[in-house]
């Protein structure tokens, strides 16, 4: 899914740099599973995020709170 994502993306200027995902379960209460900003500290803390200019697109409620979090622009979509 990624590849072909990061494909979609470059044929429109789009460079996608890094994926990551809390790799996780629930009832491990870490820091970089949504809503939680861990991902993003980690992405800012070693990158920089232009909060500013960037978007946060995600499929669920937890997408959404954890780019309010952060100050980040969010759009929802929904999965077919």
């Amino acid at each position: 899914f990624n590849k072909e994502l990061s494909k979609k993306f470059a044929k429109n200027g789009i460079s996608i740099q890094l994926f990551l995902h809390c790799p996780h379960l629930p009832e491990a209460k870490c820091n970089c599973r949504k809503p939680k900003t861990g991902l993003l500290d980690y992405v800012n803390q070693n990158f920089g995020i232009d909060i500013k200019n960037s978007i946060f697109i995600g499929d669920s409620e937890s997408d959404i709170i954890c780019a309010n979090k952060y100050n980040i622009s969010s759009l929802k979509f929904n999965l077919i």
